[in-house]
Order: C-alpha cells, then sequence, then structure tokens
C-alpha cells in the first residue's frame, strides 16, 4: 500500500495498493535475494541484476505454466487440503488414553489434598477461592476438584457465604465426616 499526497486537495492523500504484477515482482525480488545470501553474497548486487533475474525467473514461470495448461482451457487448481487436527486414529486414541491416566494420579493426590485441607478448618470449611489462594493454584484449577468430592459426597455444600478477593459472595464448603448441624452452625 503506498500513500502520496492529493494534488487536488492537499488535506486528503490517495491510497493506492500494488496490482498483481508488482506484489509477484516484489515475492520474486524477496526470494532472490534470499537466495543469494545463501550463496554468499551481501547485498553486493545492483538494481539492474535483481531486476534482470526477476525478469527471468518470471519467463520461467510463464513458460512452466503454459507447458502444463492446456489451450482453450483454464486450469483450476485447488489448494493442497492440510490433514485435520484432530484425527482420530489409532496412534492419537493410545496418545489421549496415556495422558488421562498419567493426569488420573496429580488429579486424586489434589482432590485429596483440598479434602484433607477443608476437614482441617473444621466447622469454618472454605470457599473455592480460600482454597485456591492456599494452594497457590488458579480458581479453575479448584472448582473441578471440589466439584468432584461433592458429587462424590467427601466434601459438602453449606448454605453459608464469604466474600472472596472480587467481592463476590462464594458458597462454603465442609468435610462430610462433620454432622450436619454442626457446619450449618458455622461461620
Amino acid at each position: 500500500m503506498r500513500w502520496r499526497p492529493n494534488p487536488a486537495n492537499p488535506r486528503l492523500i490517495i491510497v493506492t495498493t500494488p496490482n498483481d504484477e508488482h506484489r509477484r515482482r516484489e515475492r520474486l525480488r524477496c526470494l532472490i535475494a534470499k537466495h543469494w545470501r545463501e550463496q554468499g553474497r551481501r547485498n553486493d548486487w545492483t538494481d539492474a541484476e535483481i531486476e534482470q533475474a526477476i525478469d527471468a525467473a518470471i519467463e520461467r514461470e510463464n513458460a512452466r505454466h503454459s507447458a502444463t495448461s492446456r489451450p482453450g482451457r483454464t486450469e483450476h487448481t485447488t489448494p493442497p487440503v492440510q490433514a485435520t487436527m484432530f484425527d482420530a486414529d489409532e496412534a492419537t486414541r493410545r496418545t489421549r488414553q496415556d495422558a488421562a491416566e498419567n493426569a488420573r494420579p496429580k488429579q486424586s493426590s489434589r482432590r485429596d489434598a483440598i479434602e484433607l485441607w477443608v476437614a482441617s478448618k473444621g466447622d469454618t470449611g472454605a470457599t473455592r477461592d480460600e482454597i485456591s489462594i492456599a494452594f497457590s493454584l488458579p480458581i479453575q484449577s479448584v472448582c473441578s476438584p471440589v466439584r468432584d468430592l461433592v458429587r462424590t459426597g467427601r466434601l459438602r455444600n453449606t448454605r453459608h457465604k464469604r466474600p472472596t478477593r472480587q467481592g463476590e459472595l462464594a458458597t462454603v464448603v465442609v468435610s462430610a465426616l462433620l454432622p450436619r448441624e454442626s457446619s450449618e452452625g458455622g461461620k
């Protein structure tokens, strides 16, 4: 894109976009310069040399194109299709299974640690935000294990709420080992 002043109105500018031939020449200029640098030439070429090399490359491309195309018919080439990242072959399936199995011990040890820490708080319990602070984990890494512990009955949600760091009210969870009336009467 080129910017130049508008002669009719000096406050306005005219934006021009290079045409396809210009783009093609610029692409070839970069490729030729890169090739020459790889051969050990360090920007010691003249504009005339590079223009001559560009013209020769365009002639080769045109000759190659005319040799492959049929007269009177326009060739439509389809771009190559990239393989999907989520190809569900056997190796991919095994890799996912291995990753899940390797993560299980970490998840269960995290759940156990959270359950023990909440149980140590007694009937005061803890919010998910307090658990994330205590374990130096992001809240996203705490919510899933706490939800699993509540589902399996190892922790219990109470009707009590406490403010989080953001000032919002959060549900307090307590150990399921506590009697229900002592945890419901907590802070």
